[in-house]
């Protein structure tokens, strides 16, 4: 099967990150941001908002509503997947007890501890709104979702196209878990969970075309008063700096050409 649009979905501890592929192509950004500085390697245009399955939850005391991140509580509460609490953990994550298997986590590697959640859901955020627990819990994931949901049929809406237009593509380790949720009502042309979801990120990048990029900076000032000599040194320094990055990159293809 060929899809030529497609909004592409990870869910992971600590984001949401979307992609979309419209006539099979997608967006480029030649210099993206990674936390405050610009790089100047080109990525993928993609969008990421601080909601992953890891977010902490809280009650805001002005409004007295749950929030959901933007910080998160990170590997230490196994963030990859599970909303119940690792023993190890000082915070829950927002899902309910119960969603997951809290004795095959991991492959039974992570042990979690329901009670631990669920006393803590209690403690934080079902006795300062006056819920039950586990109306509480669903109202988080309920929230969780809904965020999710806006994000993406915003993204195709911002765009100037319909969710009808594209299937949904969704992957990471919390993808599979929520995209029942963050799809619900929304006309998408199909849904699809592909096999190894919580890996897939790495495969692309494992499986991606090598690309390399080489660059060269040189420093010629070219003044308005500048004779055909002077113009000429510049035209010379031009072709040094060609001729000098083109023998670097021969000579790094000859040496990966010896390799064993």
């Amino acid at each position: 099967m060929k899809l030529a649009n497609v909004l592409c979905t990870d869910i992971g501890g600590t984001s949401f990150d979307i992609a979309l592929i419209t006539d099979g192509r997608f967006d480029i950004t030649p210099t993206p941001d990674i936390s405050p500085f610009h790089a100047t390697c080109r990525s993928s245009g993609s969008t990421r908002s601080a909601a992953g399955t890891g977010s902490f939850v809280r009650i805001n005391p002005n409004s007295n509503r749950p929030e959901l991140g933007p910080d998160s509580a990170g590997a230490r509460s196994a963030s990859a997947g599970p909303r119940a609490v690792w023993r190890r953990s000082r915070s829950p994550t927002q899902r309910r007890p119960g969603r997951v298997n809290p004795d095959y986590f991991l492959g039974g590697d992570i042990q979690l501890d329901p009670e631990r959640a669920y006393a803590e859901v209690e403690r934080q955020v079902a006795r300062p709104l006056g819920l039950k627990v586990a109306d509480a819990a669903a109202g988080v994931i309920e929230l969780f979702e809904q965020t999710l949901r806006n994000e993406a049929v915003g993204r195709i809406l911002g765009k100037g196209y319909s969710p009808a237009d594209y299937a949904l593509l969704c992957y990471g380790g919390g993808g599979p878990l929520h995209v029942a949720g963050y799809t619900e009502g929304v006309a998408y042309r199909d849904v699809l969970v592909p096999r190894g979801r919580p890996a897939f990120s790495a495969y692309g990048c494992a499986c991606a075309d090598f690309e390399y990029r080489y660059d060269q900076t040189i420093d010629m000032p070219i003044l308005p008063a500048a004779d055909e000599m002077v113009k000429a040194g510049i035209g010379m320094m031009v072709t040094g700096a060609w001729l000098g990055l083109e023998e670097r990159v021969a000579a790094e293809f000859r040496e990966v050409g010896n390799r064993p």
